[in-house]
Order: structure tokens, then C-alpha cells, then sequence
């Protein structure tokens, strides 16, 4: 903080430091009455600043070097020689605070070429009536590119008069909002910043205040109009990371705009995972968006494609009946653009029309990723620019201000300049970028509210007119709840009243996610050798043990190997007809080793998260997603969150340890339960087919935590084996083929993807 101020006040010299101060962190609970004094007694009240602070920030803004430093930075901004225009200090916010703390609230503040691109995306020009406000600011980094469109490069000759009239101008239609007080004083200094050399006097206020965007809007001043342009990055948390009290005092909002469209079962099997981001835009748009003004936002792109939790949000209806039509979406998922593994895009949203299908939407790849994708010229895009379409407010043509803003509404071309993506430290030019024209709808044409489909608008084949439910349902597997240190072991050996055992430490895709559970439940006990009865224990598959056509843990001489290699299984201690843990009378009788082993990691069990919130009323070591097709013998099971289908059919395991037992795959996994092995063939080979691939990538993040789901299996339309159909049974063979003879795998292949093919697209003309 006492950077900020320091730099502010090199940046206008001939104010005094306390005015500065004040002006900076003046309370937004009084209104400001010109008293340089009160803002400093404010921030003093509200314990923003200490005297340490002030004293630091007056010695810093007195050092020759930052006063030439400023004015270097300046002399390249008003003569163009450099780029010193944006946010000042987001650097600075990145190198201060952990990434963990920044994760945690949400803060991942937008590249300013990201921002650039939405801003021009939307149509915004910084023309005269098109007022803009940021609903969580940051540091201010759309309010520096908005204020920049306003400003441009003001003419030496301009008078007084003409210099205060623009900044009035500037303060009336450019506004910003932040929950957090130290983004709110940083947002005001980049303000200052990017007015610098028109402002004559010290204005009264700042049309920046410190508020939460959603629960307590700011009334008054600037705020009180509605405005052409919402914009921004709200903060993305998901709903399970909000604290408590946040959660209680915003359920009302989520229920008013409609945002919790599921039932509880529902929501209990993973379709609550909604994110703050889309009650964001909802209240946005109700409380601050004029009616056809417009709304920008960078989104994470799971509220497009998730099954479940994004239904509410992509009906894109206000609780009064006003219409959001959605006219543009980029889709960044590709590109790392913030220092995090999330998939981005931005959406652009015009209040008062419906969204018509289907949506404009670009997909962008690094340009070092994109030989083997077809790409789209940047020409097709500026042809199909936002403001191409009829959509927002026309600019008119009585301008109090002249138009310094882009030319038209097309979208800048990225710079070059820079090829990486971006890390930590966002880079202003941004990364080399194609563009890839696709088009968007639901997967359902009845249902609104389901996830979207994306596809090239080249593409050969309407996806869109494959999609239908499938005849089958899928499962996810066998869930620990976060403990798979205590249920995986392997089996290592015979014993006279059961088998050998050894502890596993799981692999990195089979720990369980780190908001599943309050701390990593790992064995308390002592590793080593144990005697576990057979009877609950099944052959594991692991994330990384299913491959296309191939399960890699079937290896007998694997299993026979000793220390370095036995069976690795999972102890299966929960009724599936019951859906909860086996009875402890029964457990501890009919399986006394069993029984000693789980009391030896009964505290680590009873702190589940998982089995807090859906197992507390039975024994403490429930699991979770298991039931009677858990133990079917026969199935069909693919990895989710991975970038293809990899689909293996899989029949009874004989084991020379454990028996003839069914396989049980872990929860990253999904499974079709199957009558007979040629089903479960068959069911490998639609799978794993090419076209059903392509289907499943357009409707959901390739590789994101959507992909392979129960949920969007329901939508791959796969229709039930018929013995009698020769396509089933011919699929049956070479999928069996492909797996048992490796040799033969590639033209079985082939042969699958054109059956299936010709099979869909018969499907599609009928």
C-alpha cells in the first residue's frame, strides 16, 4: 500500500501527500466533503493504514529515483515511444500475495490483452454514451483499458476547460466495484494513473468504493444509473469453497435468479459444483446493466459445457422474464492465461434479447499447438465482429467528447510478440494466438438449459444432430472419500486365514481432490504385512490403468511378482443393496481381520468430508458410489478428465490369490455395467469410436473434470446390444480383436470407426 500511494504521489507532484492519502482511501460511509483530513482519518479508522505505512509511502514518493521513474514511464505513455498505460500494479498484487491466497479468494486479475480483446469483443469504444462498470475491479485493469479508449492521446493544444470537461466525463462513465479495500486503493491509483496530465485539480471523489458487488450495492453517485457496459473477471469459487456464512447470506440470490435447478440426489452426486462467477453475472445484470447494454465477462468455461451445475445459469433469464441473449463466446481453454489449471472464456451478453442459436464462438490455441488444427483466418472474424450483429447500444451522433476509440468493433489481432503462454507474471502483449470459428448450441434443442455443444463451423458432420440420450447409464467408481491410503492394498502372498497385504500410497490421479476431505486421510498404523480375509477384496483399476482396448494391470506374472508387484485391490467393506458399511455385528463376525484393520484408521475414516456429509448415519467406514452394479462382472470403463475416450471392456478377473472377482474401478473413473462380455465389447468399440469421440470433445473441456461423466454419457446416444443386429455383433468381434491381438488392432480399429459412422449417420437422417 505504501507503494501505491508512493507512486500516486510522484505521479501529481503538486498535491500534498495527505491529500493523496485521503483521497486514495477515503471511507465510502460518509460522503466526501473536500476535507483532506477526514479521508486520512477514515483510512485510519478502518484500519487500512498505519502510520508505518503513511511514513514509508512519503519517504518512497520523495526518492529521486521513483520521481524519474514515473516520469520516464509518463513521457512514454503521452509520446507513444512505450507501453506504460494499464494496470500499474499487478505485478506488484502477484509478487506480494501467495498464489494459494489469491486462489483461495478468487483473484486472478485479467491480462491486459485479455481484457483489450473482451472490451473490443463487447463494442465498447469509449464512445460518449456508453457508460462501464467493473462489478469486481481489481486493481483496475478494465477500468485503465476503458479510461484509455475514453482519453486517447489528448491534443498539447486542448484548453483548461476542455481537459476538465473530459475528466468529468471520464468519472461519470467509467465506475468500479471490489469487495476487497486494498484492490479498491490500487484500482483508484491506476485511475489517477491513466489521467495524469488532465487533471488540474484534485477531484472531490472517485467513482471506485469499496462494496460487495452482490450483496450490497453501492446506491448512490455514479451507481444509481444503470450503465451500457458491465465488464470484468468476478472472482471463481466454487459454491462447496464459500465460506459458510457466505453461502447462508447468498442462497436467497441463487434461488431468485434460478441458479439452483437441481434436487438434492442430484446435487449430491457432483451436479452442485456451481461457481460464485455465474451468481455474478446474473446480479450484474439485473442491477447494474441498462436495458440493451451489454455485459462482458471472463468466465470459466465449465459454465457452458457442465452437466448439471450450469443448467440454471444457461437458461439466461432474469427472474422478471428479461431476456440475456448471449451474442459472442471465446473459448480460451486452451490457453493458460492465468497461473492456474482453469479453462477460460469470455461471454458477451445483451440485456433485453434472447440468445439465438446457435452462438458465435471462437476457440483459441497457441499458435505452436495449432498445425494439426484447422484454423480460421483473422479476417472472419473481423467480417463477424460483435458490432456486425445488431446487438448494444449505436453510438449517436451527438458526442460531448470526440471518439478516440477503435475504429470499429472488430476484434485487435493478439501481438506476436510473445509465443509462451502466459505464467505467473501476465504479459501485456500476450500469447501467439489461432483462432478457430466454431459455433455453439445446446445438446438438447428442448432443453435450454443444457450444456452446449461447440463445433467448427466447417465441420463435415452436424454433431449437434447426433446427440440423443443413450440407452444406458453410466457409473462412477468406487469412492474412498479421500482414504484411498487405507482401502488400496496389494496382495502379496497366501496365509492360513486369508491373504497378505500390503499397504499402497496412491498415485497422484488416484488421491482423492483436496476439497473432498479436511486433511489427507493416510493410514495411522504402521506399513508393513497384514492378513486381510479375501472375501472384500476386488481387483482395483486405477485412472492410469485404462488405456484404448487395454487394461495395463493385467499382467499375471505382475501378480505373482512378490514385493515388487502382487495384485493391487480395493477393500470393498459397504452393502450395495444398503448403499451404506456392512454391519459391524457382521463385519467383526464374519471377518475379524478386516474388522481390527479399519479400527486401527478410525479416526482418520471418521474425518472424511465425504463421509461427514452422506455416510455419518452408518459405520465409520462407509464408502461412497457403490451399489449392486459396482460388482456386475461385466462392464465397460473409461477414464474421465482426460483428453479422449479410452474405453476397455472387462469380464470377471481370476486371480490365483483372490479368486474369480469382478474388477472395481476407482471414482476418476466411469463404468457401464454389461449382461455378457460381447455387450460390454461392443459398448468398448462405440466408445472408443472416432465420431463418438468428437461428439463427447464438442460437448464438453476436453480434459477438464466434465469430461467422460455419467452426465455426458447420458447425451452420447448409444442404443442397447442386439444380438440379433449384425453391426452389434460385428463390433463385438473386432473390439474383441483389438484388445486380445495388438497386431490386428490398428485395422480393427478402422473398421470400427466406419460402422459406427455410417451407423449415426443413419441415425440422423431417419
Amino acid at each position: 500500500m505504501a507503494i501505491v500511494v508512493a507512486v500516486t504521489a510522484a505521479l501529481y507532484e503538486s498535491w500534498p501527500f495527505e491529500a493523496v492519502v485521503g483521497l486514495l482511501g477515503r471511507s465510502l460511509r460518509e460522503p466526501s466533503d473536500g476535507d483532506e483530513r477526514r479521508g486520512r482519518q477514515d483510512c485510519a479508522e478502518d484500519g487500512m493504514l498505519s502510520d508505518a505505512v503513511v511514513s514509508l509511502g512519503r519517504d518512497l514518493a520523495r526518492s529521486p529515483e521513483l520521481r524519474s521513474e514515473i516520469r520516464r514511464l509518463a513521457d512514454c505513455r503521452e509520446s507513444g515511444r512505450g507501453r506504460a498505460e494499464g494496470d500499474l500494479f499487478k505485478n506488484l498484487h502477484h509478487d506480494l500475495f501467495a498464489r494459494s491466497w489469491r486462489h483461495w479468494g478468487g483473484e486472478y486479475y485479467t491480462p491486459d490483452w485479455l481484457a483489450g480483446r473482451l472490451l473490443d469483443a463487447a463494442g465498447y469504444r469509449g464512445i460518449s454514451n456508453g457508460r462501464l462498470i467493473d462489478p469486481a475491479c481489481g486493481s483496475g485493469t478494465f477500468l485503465c483499458q476503458a479510461v484509455s479508449r475514453l482519453v486517447g492521446p489528448p491534443p498539447a493544444a486542448w484548453s483548461v476547460e476542455e481537459r476538465r470537461g473530459l475528466v468529468r466525463h471520464v468519472l461519470d462513465s467509467v465506475a468500479g466495484i471490489d469487495i476487497n479495500p486494498l484492490a479498491v486503493w490500487t484500482a483508484r491509483a491506476n485511475l489517477l494513473a491513466a489521467l495524469r496530465g488532465l487533471l488540474d485539480e484534485m477531484p472531490d471523489e472517485l467513482p471506485i468504493v469499496a462494496a460487495d458487488s452482490i450483496l450490497s450495492p453501492p446506491p448512490t453517485g455514479v451507481f444509481s444509473r444503470p450503465f451500457d457496459f458491465v465488464v470484468g473477471n468476478p472472482p471463481w469459487i466454487a459454491w462447496d469453497h464459500l465460506p459458510a456464512d457466505y453461502r447462508n447470506a447468498t442462497k436467497p440470490l441463487w434461488l431468485h435468479y434460478g441458479l439452483f435447478s437441481l434436487g438434492a440426489a442430484a446435487a449430491r452426486h457432483g451436479g452442485a459444483k456451481k461457481d460464485l462467477s455465474m451468481l455474478m453475472v446474473y446480479a450484474a445484470a439485473d442491477r447494474y446493466l441498462a436495458l440493451g447494454g451489454r455485459l462482458a465477462m471472463v468466465l470459466p468455461q465449465i459454465v457452458f459445457q457442465s452437466a448439471g451445475s450450469g443448467d440454471g445459469f444457461r437458461r439466461f433469464v432474469l427472474p422478471d422474464g428479461t431476456k440475456l441473449g448471449v451474442f459472442r463466446v471465446d473459448d480460451y481453454s486452451r490457453v493458460r492465461v492465468f497461473a492456474a489449471s482453469n479453462w477460460t472464456c469470455t461471454v458477451c451478453i445483451e440485456k433485453g434479447r434472447p440468445t439465438q442459436f446457435p452462438v458465435e464462438c471462437y476457440r483459441w490455441t497457441p499458435a505452436e499447438c495449432a498445425e494439426t488444427i484447422p484454423s480460421t483466418p483473422l479476417t472472419h472474424l473481423e467480417q463477424g465482429g460483435a458490432g456486425c450483429n445488431g446487438f448494444g447500444p449505436a453510438a449517436d451522433g451527438s458526442r460531448q467528447v470526440p471518439d478516440r476509440g477503435t475504429t470499429d468493433d472488430a476484434p485487435r489481432p493478439i501481438p506476436v510478440e510473445a509465443r509462451e503462454a502466459l505464467l505467473d507474471h501476465p504479459s501485456d502483449a500476450g500469447p501467439s494466438l489461432v483462432v478457430h470459428r466454431c459455433q455453439a448450441a445446446p445438446v438438447r434443442g428442448d432443453a435450454p438449459g443444457a450444456p452446449w455443444i461447440i463445433q467448427s463451423i466447417d465441420s463435415a458432420i452436424d454433431l449437434a444432430s447426433l446427440v440423443g440420450l443413450s440407452e444406458y447409464q453410466a457409473h462412477l467408481g468406487a469412492n474412498s472419500g479421500g482414504a484411498n491410503g487405507i482401502y488400496w492394498l496389494r496382495v502379496v502372498g497366501k496365509a492360513a486365514d486369508g491373504v497378505i497385504v500390503e499397504s499402497v500410497a496412491p498415485s497422484k490421479r488416484g488421491r482423492a481432490k483436496k476439497g473432498e476431505r479436511a486433511r489427507p486421510a493416510a493410514p495411522n498404523a504402521a506399513r508393513g504385512s497384514m492378513v486381510i480375509e479375501p472375501d472384500l477384496l476386488y481387483p482395483l483399476v486405477r485412472w492410469q490403468d485404462v488405456d484404448r482396448f487395454c487394461l495395463r494391470c493385467t499382467d499375471e506374472a505382475s501378480s505373482r511378482s512378490g514385493a515388487d508387484g502382487g495384485r493391487l485391490a480395493i477393500l470393498l467393506v459397504q452393502d450395495p443393496s444398503t448403499r451404506t458399511g456392512i454391519d459391524e455385528s457382521r463385519l467383526s463376525q464374519a471377518f475379524p481381520h478386516c474388522y481390527q484393520y479399519l479400527a486401527a484408521h478410525q479416526a482418520a475414516l471418521l474425518q472424511r468430508a465425504a463421509f461427514r456429509r452422506y455416510q455419518a448415519h452408518g459405520p465409520y467406514w462407509s464408502m461412497y458410489n457403490v451399489g449392486p452394479y459396482t460388482l456386475s462382472p461385466y462392464k465397460v470403463v473409461w477414464r474421465r478428465m482426460d483428453k479422449i475416450i479410452r474405453a476397455v471392456a472387462l469380464g470377471p478377473c481370476r486371480d490365483p490369490l483372490l479368486g474369480e472377482k469382478p474388477y472395481v474401478p476407482q471414482e476418476t473413473c466411469v463404468f457401464v455395467p454389461c449382461r455378457e462380455a460381447d455387450e460390454a465389447y461392443y459398448l468398448a468399440a462405440i466408445l472408443n469410436s472416432e465420431i463418438v469421440g468428437q461428439l463427447a470433445a464438442a460437448q464438453s473441456i476436453v480434459g477438464g473434470k466434465g469430461f467422460g461423466t455419467p452426465g455426458m454419457f447420458a447425451q452420447l446416444n448409444i442404443r442397447r446390444f442386439d444380438r440379433n443386429n449384425q453391426r452389434h455383433q460385428r463390433l463385438a468381434f473386432l473390439a474383441a480383436e483389438a484388445q486380445s491381438q495388438q497386431d490386428k488392432r490398428e485395422q480393427a480399429i478402422r473398421e470400427i470407426d466406419a460402422i459406427v459412422r455410417d451407423e449415426y449417420l443413419a441415425r440422423a437422417r431417419d
